[in-house]
Parts: structure tokens; C-alpha cells; sequence
């Protein structure tokens, strides 16, 4: 016979339910009495606030910056302009540069030798680069292609100032558009028209004189 070991039970744990107590503040329950809508807000470990989400700020529509001509795709770039311009040494190459002269500076600009198939839109791509509005100044900014008549294939350009001419008359001259290059002199002013009809009609040789002495200066 062999015997069997005795089979010890193992010890038992009794688990001992712990009470927690929760102490509450006296004044606390008077103001739950008091104010049932302070009650869903106030707990014994103190006052809950309502999350606030943070908005995102607001833009602005007075500050946001006004586009600069290199960021528009619908004006032309500086390097665009460069690639297609007939560099100023060789303009006295061609016939249609012969005996030229930009003239007295003003802020409007005369465009010869346009393409037959050049419209509006060709020279607003080119001349909207210099088109910069002055704050409260009103715009003056305008392009007249005449297309019909004996002026035909020419054009007049007006800018803001007499600085941005001189700058689109250096940047756009002898730049090739549909296969001519523009020739871009500076428009004459109402004065310059008065005097130069005035010599001729009656002469007057004060005010040729004048005005030869005043064109001589802006030459040199």
C-alpha cells in the first residue's frame, strides 16, 4: 500500500472592504442649497470652470500686403524681360533704333513699331509690372494701343510717376514682342506740344530758345 500524502488547503486571504469617507465642508452644502446651478459646477475638490477652446486668430483684410508684380503670373518677370531684350549696344544696329533719342523724361510713354497681331492685353502684361499705385493718389495708370488709321501699331502708356517711366523705358525698350522689338521713347507733355506748335506756326524765338536750352540740359 503506499500512501497518499495529506492534501493541505492553502491558507485563505480574507479581503476586508475598506470604507472612504469623503468630507465635505459645511458651507459647501449651504451653497448647493442655495444655488442649484452652482451645484453641477462644484465638487469637494473645488470649483470646475467650463473648458475654453482657444479661436484662431482673425485676419485682418486692412493688413494683408498687396501682391508685388514678381509674385503676379499675370505680369511679366524681370529675367522674362531680360532674356527677350535686345541689349542697348546693339540697338543702333537695327533701322527702326536709327536716330533715336528717348527725349525729355515725362511719365508717359510712346511705343512704335507694334506687331499688327499685338492687342491690349500683350502691353498690359508687360506695363502692369510698373503699375504701383500711391496710397490715397488716384491711379493714372492707362495704355491706348491704336489700331486703326495711320497711328496704327503704336501706342501710349501712362504711369504714376516720372521715375517709373524712366525705369520701364530702360527695361522695355528693344524688347522683342511677336517677333519686333518695341521702340519706347517718352511722350511729349502739353507744354512741349504748345511751344513747338507756337514756333511753328508763329515763331517765337524766346520760347525756341528756351525750350532748345531746356532740352540741351536734359540731354546732357
Amino acid at each position: 500500500m503506499v500512501k497518499r500524502p495529506k492534501f493541505i488547503k492553502p491558507p485563505v486571504e480574507v479581503q476586508v472592504q475598506k470604507k472612504i469617507e469623503v468630507k465635505v465642508a459645511s458651507d459647501t452644502l449651504e451653497q448647493t442649497k442655495t444655488n442649484p446651478l452652482e451645484a453641477e459646477k462644484t465638487g469637494s475638490f473645488g470649483i470646475m470652470l467650463p473648458l475654453v477652446k482657444p479661436q484662431p486668430p482673425q485676419e485682418n483684410s486692412s493688413q494683408v500686403p498687396a501682391k508685388h508684380p514678381e509674385m503676379d503670373k499675370s505680369v511679366i518677370s524681370a529675367e522674362e524681360l531680360a532674356a527677350n531684350q535686345i541689349p542697348h549696344k546693339d540697338l543702333g544696329v537695327l533701322p527702326v533704333f536709327k536716330n533715336y533719342h528717348p527725349g525729355a523724361p515725362t511719365c508717359r510713354l510712346y511705343i512704335k513699331n507694334c506687331a499688327k497681331t499685338v492687342i491690349l492685353k500683350d502691353l498690359e502684361y508687360i506695363y502692369n509690372r510698373y503699375r504701383m499705385p500711391r496710397g490715397d493718389m488716384p491711379d493714372q495708370f492707362d495704355i491706348r494701343l491704336m489700331q486703326e488709321g495711320r497711328m496704327k501699331g503704336q501706342a501710349f502708356v501712362t504711369l504714376d510717376s516720372v521715375e517709373l517711366a524712366q525705369k520701364a523705358l530702360k527695361e522695355t525698350n528693344g524688347y522683342i514682342l511677336k517677333d519686333k522689338p518695341l521702340v519706347v521713347v517718352f511722350a511729349r507733355s502739353a507744354a512741349q506740344k504748345e511751344i513747338i506748335m507756337s514756333c511753328l506756326i508763329k515763331p517765337n524765338y524766346h520760347k525756341c530758345l528756351s525750350w532748345l536750352n531746356l532740352m540741351i540740359q536734359k540731354i546732357c
